[in-house]
């Protein structure tokens, strides 16, 4: 069962939605930012992180941890995708099985079974937002299924798909990390 929640927690993250700010120019912007009088939707962050109470990272930090992540993984070296995490870091890929997991070895697990099935080939930002202690990121990620991914045979077949990063941050690491999957597209093209 869960906990219910308050009006002024929903009130808390409805605050916390306003806090978001575009990052390089990754939001669609009108001549004047604002059409008819509507505010421009910048994102959705409806969790209040309380692991980061005052430690705020700049952007620039954000941007380069999560970059190097990305890198590794490009690159299968699973050492270098989970250097940047907290040692109890909750890595959470959602759908999947034994997710969320906890601490180091847990993603590690994640990374083992991914870089022996899928090797990314190009992933391309469409969007990312920042507030003072995470990034949300949606791209487009291009790869070769070289084992399963799914449940489903690849192949060798390239398939594209979208998936959205929620990072967290503390102590100028990566303290968190949700990944939601486009599963509908990725197994139309396995399929």
């Amino acid at each position: 069962m869960m906990p219910e929640t308050s009006w002024a927690e929903i009130a808390s993250a409805i605050a916390a939605i306003s806090s978001l700010r575009p990052v390089n120019g990754h939001v669609k912007r009108t001549e004047n930012s604002v059409e008819a009088g509507a505010r421009p939707v910048q994102g959705v962050y409806t969790k209040i992180s309380q692991r980061n109470p005052g430690g705020n990272m700049d952007t620039a930090m954000m941007e380069e941890l999560v970059s190097r992540h990305l890198r590794a993984e490009e690159r299968g070296d699973v050492d270098g995708a989970i250097a940047v995490y907290t040692d109890d870091i909750e890595h959470d890929v959602v759908g999947f099985p034994d997710s969320p997991s906890y601490g180091k070895d847990g993603a590690r697990s994640f990374y083992d079974e991914l870089t022996a099935n899928f090797r990314a080939n190009r992933e391309q930002v469409l969007h990312r937002y920042v507030t003072d202690e995470a990034m949300i990121l949606e791209q487009r990620m291009t790869g070769v299924v070289t084992g399963s991914m799914l449940g489903l045979p690849g192949r060798g077949r390239e398939i594209s798909f979208r998936i959205l990063h929620v990072f967290e941050f503390r102590d100028g690491l990566i303290c968190r990390e949700n990944i939601w999957l486009d599963s509908a597209a990725i197994v139309a093209q396995l399929s």
